[in-house]
């Protein structure tokens, strides 16, 4: 019985997607969830990493630009803060506590 209702659910959200474009989202903020949903998934990633992971070089995903307003946005909304550093100094980020 869960998983009908899962999967009824899952259908539902792609009927609304598809027939209301408009509740997607901007192109940064699908980038936003898209960065999140990385670190939730990786825990702690570098930048470099988090562009592999979001799929930057995709024609659909809205390139390097739309990457760099997400992430912008997602530093000054802190959302995402510096948890160490690699073997080659370079930052790693992970979410927030309590977030």
């Amino acid at each position: 019985m869960a998983k009908r209702s899962v999967s009824w659910a899952k259908h539902e959200l792609y009927l609304r997607e598809e027939l209301w474009p408009v509740d997607r989202g901007t192109v940064t903020t699908r980038m936003e969830s898209t960065i999140i949903r990385a670190l939730e998934k990786h825990e702690h990633l570098t930048k470099i990493e988090l562009q592999k992971f979001c799929n930057v070089k995709r024609s659909e995903s809205g390139g390097v630009g739309t990457f760099v307003q997400a992430w912008k946005n997602l530093l000054q909304g802190d959302v995402v803060e510096v948890v160490g550093r690699t073997h080659k100094n370079t930052e790693k980020y992970g979410l927030r506590e309590g977030f």
